[in-house]
């Protein structure tokens, strides 16, 4: 397996993941905006607090800006790192703007998000060990 194979498999599995992300933060909305009746059925709501949208905007920009500045110095692991960045502003989203049990959504986008990270950089570290055995053993 090459090197470009690798991004490209890190790739289709982020943008796999990044839709699913995003589809379970409109179903989220969704259920939010139309809560139905019962006994929790106020619970969770939209709900938009400044000083917690600004705490959240700051950990977004600089976990993005630390993304950009190491982009390329952690390649093969870039995919990896914006795969986390990318779950954690999701929860940053759906945290700043809600309220309620709604605000699991997220982190359970967070988690999966860490989860999914964590292996696939053990992917990027066995494949590219593997591939370096094999072109030792070939050259």
């Amino acid at each position: 397996m090459t090197r470009s194979d690798i991004t490209k498999t890190n790739w289709v599995i982020y943008g796999f993941a990044l839709f699913a992300g995003i589809a379970l933060t409109i179903v989220a909305f969704v259920e939010t905006a139309n809560p139905g009746t019962g006994s929790d059925a106020g619970q969770s709501r939209f709900g938009f607090a400044l000083n917690e949208a600004l705490m959240y905007a700051a950990v977004s920009v600089f976990f993005i800006l630390l993304l950009l500045l190491v982009w390329k110095k952690i390649k093969p692991y870039h995919i990896t790192a914006l795969t986390f960045v990318s779950a954690l502003l999701i929860n940053n989203l759906v945290l700043s703007v809600t309220s309620g049990w709604v605000g699991l959504a997220g982190m359970m986008i967070l988690f999966f998000g860490a989860i999914l990270s964590i292996l696939m950089s053990l992917f990027v570290f066995i494949a590219t060990r593997i591939s370096k055995k094999r072109m030792l053993a070939e050259g």
